[in-house]
């Protein structure tokens, strides 16, 4: 059977609308991927200040009393809500925070070779009367680049 002028130019449109399409649907995983990077990136530094917040805090309430909390002398870094800090030290079996809230290692990004400072996160992330489990990870972020390199990772069945 032999199509009509009109008909092969509408198969001929609809090839390209299907190609425009699927060029479309990569294009939005791209851009899917990077919002998903730059998420993680905002919820990094966003935790990082977050965390040096608590710690300044528990600095100064040491022995205060809080209506809300209770007497608290310290904050427990990681046992709630996740815990940003830059690295002082990596090791084999660990992940040394720097407890100053300033840059002390730092890493060249995969992507660019800019010196960015090396962070860390920390938390427990199963909490059981049987047995925590406590997760660690080393990673970087360069913003010139916007992205977010994992570096160590290391979890542990007690607290680090």
């Amino acid at each position: 059977m032999k199509l009509s002028k009109e008909l092969s130019t509408m198969v001929s449109q609809a090839d390209k609308l299907k190609e425009e399409k699927e060029s479309l649907e990569a294009k939005l995983k791209v851009m899917n991927e990077k919002v998903s990077m730059l998420e993680k990136i905002e919820e990094s530094i966003k935790g990082l200040i977050k965390t040096a917040k608590e710690e300044e805090d528990a600095r100064r309430k040491v022995g205060a009393y809080d209506p809300k909390k209770g007497y608290r002398t310290y904050y427990d870094a990681g046992k709630y809500d996740t815990a940003y800090y830059f690295v002082a030290e990596i090791r084999e079996d660990n992940i040394i925070a720097s407890k100053k809230f300033k840059p002390a290692l730092y890493e060249k990004c995969p992507k660019c070779n800019k010196k960015v400072p090396l962070l860390m996160w920390y938390s427990q992330t199963y909490d059981s009367p049987e047995g925590d489990t406590w997760e660690k990870e080393a990673f970087t972020i360069c913003l010139d680049c916007k992205t977010r390199h994992k570096i160590k990772r290391i979890a542990r069945d007690n607290r680090f």
